[in-house]
């Protein structure tokens, strides 16, 4: 009989390849340039996308717990669908900048939240021990997908930019119907008797109250924000050498 930790972990590898392969993050700014033909409103969306899932960070923690780590899944895995359909669908900056939200409302889902199904999934077969190697490996297979994604973005490029959005949204609905075969651990299989609101006042009641809490966060904020988009415009440097 298969085990709990078995069945998720298989599914979370298969999950993490399809999710993983995305080729417009590998040309994106190019895409959106594409676009809004401006590399300003471009740097507004990746804005949105990094910083957006930072601040979405405590209530999405919050209702990680209150939900169970399967349904988080699968509201991550909607929210990224929806993001793509929001690329192949935009002709302005409005569709774009909406599909950038959908993203920074993924990234937070799925923040500690996949980590802790599997770890959850692990513990429940007393197999905590092997969570490095399980995890490792998971992570690989993604970073593998995310690497012959970009490999093949230019190639798809080539034909046209928008069946990159295209291949990537049609891999994220495959990354959703995969999500749904995932099993919840006995830790989130009975309803936790938890208040979002009460959560989250007490977490801006420290953020307010404590300046080093305060100042960390806004700073960590910052340079994850800024430090990513900035890392996504290298390929539009790339493209002033090499053609697509």
């Amino acid at each position: 009989m298969q085990t709990i930790s078995s069945h998720n972990y298989r599914i979370l590898k298969w999950f993490n390849i399809f999710l993983g392969f995305r080729p417009l993050s590998a040309i994106a700014v190019l895409y959106y340039v594409q676009v809004t033909g401006s590399f300003t409103l471009t740097t507004t969306l990746f804005f949105i996308a990094s910083v957006g899932s930072s601040v979405l960070e405590i209530p999405t923690g919050v209702l990680s717990d209150f939900l169970g780590r399967k349904k988080t899944i699968i509201l991550g895995t909607l929210a990224i669908v929806a993001a793509m359909f929001s690329y192949v669908l935009a002709d302005s900056f409005l569709l774009l900048a909406l599909g950038a939200g959908f993203e920074a409302l993924a990234a937070a889902l799925y923040s500690g939240n996949n980590d802790a199904l599997l770890y959850e999934s692990l513990k429940q077969d007393s197999k905590t021990e092997s969570y490095s190697d399980y995890f490792g490996k998971i992570g690989s297979l993604a970073s593998i997908s995310a690497g012959l994604a970009a490999l093949a973005s230019g190639f798809i490029a080539n034909i046209d930019f928008v069946y990159v959005a295209w291949v990537s949204a049609g891999t994220a609905v495959l990354a959703l119907i995969i999500s749904l075969f995932i099993i919840e651990a006995r830790a989130h299989t009975e309803k936790i008797e938890s208040n979002i609101f009460s959560h989250l006042k007490e977490a801006f009641i420290e953020f307010k109250k404590n300046a080093k809490l305060r100042n960390l966060t806004i700073t960590s904020t910052l340079d994850w924000g800024l430090g990513g988009f900035a890392n996504q415009f290298q390929p539009a440097f790339i493209a002033t050498l090499w053609p697509v």
